[in-house]
């Protein structure tokens, strides 16, 4: 797909992971690389942290529920990865929380440059600066759990 503003090429390959080839404009290029991948990550992350969250106020061990879902058909590296650690609230840090935050920052910024909308972006940025005020800044970007968790208490 040729991105004529930003002067360069996206590439989609069949595992689901972008390739950017950029031209004259390498800081909005680098943005909208930040978009299309690492936001991905972070949506992912709160996703699971809600189904681990779910699973639990029903009933369910969410231990059960990772190894479920790491086994299934929507089984990602994530998901094996971190929800382990997720269920015991641990965040052993791979990529800081604080920097999720700021790519976030960045790709909104890149959105409102060009009048775009992006509503879960904006959302999930709300989530990453409550876990950000909590103190969880230089723990794993998983710990946005914790924020969807005080979410969650503060309904109940």
């Amino acid at each position: 797909m040729i991105m004529g503003r930003f002067c360069g090429f996206l590439l989609h390959n069949s595992s689901s992971s972008f390739i950017l080839l950029w031209g004259s404009n390498y800081s909005l290029n680098l943005s909208f690389t930040q978009f299309c991948i690492l936001n991905y990550r972070q949506y992912d992350v709160q996703s699971f942290s809600e189904g681990l969250l779910l699973s639990e106020k029903v009933g369910l061990d969410p231990k059960v529920l990772v190894e479920v879902i790491s086994q299934g058909a929507i089984s990602a590296p994530m998901y094996s990865m971190k929800g382990p650690s997720m269920v015991q609230s641990l965040y052993p840090t791979a990529f800081p929380l604080k920097h999720q935050q700021k790519d976030l920052r960045l790709a909104l910024g890149l959105a409102e440059s060009v009048s775009q909308p992006t509503p879960i972006a904006a959302a999930a940025n709300e989530l990453y600066k409550v876990a950000k005020a909590r103190g969880l800044s230089d723990d794993d970007f998983s710990a946005v759990i914790e924020a969807l968790k005080e979410k969650l208490q503060e309904r109940s």
